[in-house]
């Protein structure tokens, strides 16, 4: 029904998107379900289609017409129980006017394309300047940054069978054993006196020994959120951040970062996958068509080395995962990040204000998202 017919309801918002897919070769077609049934024909260039709901509530229909290139074109309805709707492929196709919808995946590439959005989700060049402060959030820690696939995730959880995430927090139905280790003893190794120098221009107050993240979850192993205080102002915040992220929340955010200023205004940077939330095991694969990401990547800090680069290709091998819990084999991700990688992000900030606190939410089910650490940069 959803695919060759194209019905798909909504009655969350009131509305029902007919969106048929039948061949050219094709001059007539008809279908009955129990709520809505259509038939179409042609006559001519034109396409007729005569639609009879039966909704309980009724829906205001809607006629959605492919063109090209992921195109298409609304015809509005309303809601009444019988309509015809009628299409003029040869008018239609000709007029680029009418081309007046384009595909979510089309509109959101050319916004991700612009140095504004570059700028507001973080993603602006780090260089070093005269006035720094790294903040100390050491009593805010609640884990080691290679604990993420160590846990148990196993609450909150459907009580029926389901697809869910395996409860190591990684992995899919088919490859349930899938794990990955996380190593950052090349980080630790390279912070001095508490002082982790990146070596971008920002440096980073963390610990050689003991708990260097606070990990945010749904799953009931961490909190949902945590308030980080802060004071004084600064133009920008560079956070060291590590944490899962799952093809089921591609495209949306995963988690926020909300800057809370002393007048009870607020700034806010989205973690998106894939733009600027990366999963802590591997790279994104990109052909720049289906799989696509803003031009300018995050930072990504390689925790076996402590190396931060744009660019982790250019410093260590990304290949293959090798093998699963048990021996379990896995070719499946060819961006596979051996000892796993963190990544930085630059929040831009209102430099007047003077700040109160920084709040890190996870809001996508099934991922970890944390902070390692924060740096002010004046």
């Amino acid at each position: 029904m959803c695919g060759l017919f194209g019905i798909k309801p909504d009655a969350l918002f009131g509305k029902c998107i007919i969106r048929p897919s039948f061949p050219e070769s094709w001059d007539s077609a008809s279908v009955h379900t129990p709520y809505l049934s259509y038939k179409f024909h042609r006559e001519g260039s034109k396409d007729v289609y005569e639609v009879t709901q039966n909704f309980t509530h009724p829906l205001q229909l809607i006629l959605r017409m492919n063109l090209d290139a992921g195109r298409y074109v609304d015809i509005t309805g309303n809601s009444d129980s019988v309509q015809t709707f009628t299409f003029d492929r040869d008018k239609q196709m000709s007029n680029i006017e009418s081309r007046i919808c384009s595909s979510y995946a089309d509109s959101s590439k050319a916004k991700a394309n612009t140095k504004e959005y570059i700028h507001k989700m973080g993603l602006d060049d780090i260089s070093a300047v005269e006035k720094s402060q790294a903040l100390n959030i050491d009593k805010y820690f609640n884990s080691n940054v290679d604990d993420i696939y160590k846990n148990e995730y196993l609450s909150p959880r459907s009580p029926y069978t389901t697809l869910e995430i395996p409860k190591q927090g990684i992995g899919q139905w088919c490859i349930p054993k899938r794990t990955a280790e996380i190593n950052d003893s090349g980080l630790r190794a390279k912070i001095i006196n508490d002082k982790y120098d990146t070596g971008i221009g920002v440096s980073f107050r963390s610990h050689a020994i003991g708990k260097n993240i606070i990990y945010t979850s749904l799953w009931d192993n961490y909190p949902d959120s945590v308030v980080i205080l802060a004071k004084g102002k600064a133009k920008y915040a560079c956070f060291l951040l590590a944490g899962s992220t799952n093809n089921m929340q591609s495209r949306i955010d995963n988690a926020i970062i909300v800057a809370t200023y002393q007048d009870g205004t607020k700034d806010t940077l989205a973690l998106r996958n894939p733009i600027n939330w990366c999963p802590i095991e591997q790279e994104y694969y990109l052909d720049d068509l289906a799989f696509w990401t803003s031009p300018v990547k995050p930072y990504r800090v390689h925790l076996g080395s402590g190396i931060a680069t744009r660019d982790l290709r250019k410093v260590i091998t990304v290949g293959d995962i090798e093998k699963s819990v048990n021996g379990n084999p896995d070719s499946a991700e060819p961006q596979f990040i051996k000892d796993g990688a963190a990544e930085i992000l630059k929040m831009p900030l209102n430099k007047e204000k003077k700040l109160r606190s920084f709040t890190l939410r996870t809001l996508s089910n099934d991922v970890v998202v944390g902070v390692m650490a924060i740096t002010l940069q004046k």
